[in-house]
């Protein structure tokens, strides 16, 4: 039993040496994989990441394919608004908002 376990916890304990590693896997696995279906890009920079990204979304919207949008003001599905505005954003989210966008293709 590790010693980070409280002793009266009692369901089942999975220890692992990087959380958020452990985290990506199970959520790729629990989702069934939707990265895998679908073309990502990513914008980095320092500045006009997020003007950059809504005109990308909304000239391929208005080509007519489905889009997602992954960004610090907030997350974006097939056009629909998914999550508000985070800074944190994990594996879990992104897969979660993923799959739905595979459903609406």
């Amino acid at each position: 039993m590790s010693p980070n376990v409280p002793p009266d916890f009692t369901a089942p304990w999975i220890q692992v040496a990087h959380g958020r590693k452990a985290l990506a896997a199970a959520s790729k696995n629990f989702f069934g994989a939707p990265d895998e279906r679908l073309f990502l890009a990513a914008i980095t920079g320092t500045n006009g990441k997020t003007t950059t990204s809504y005109l990308i979304d909304y000239i391929l919207r208005a080509a007519g394919f489905k889009t997602s949008l992954v960004g610090t003001i907030g997350y974006h599905v097939a056009g629909e608004r998914c999550l508000r505005s985070t800074r944190r954003r994990n594996r879990w989210t992104c897969f979660g908002c993923w799959i739905n966008l595979c459903g609406k293709a």
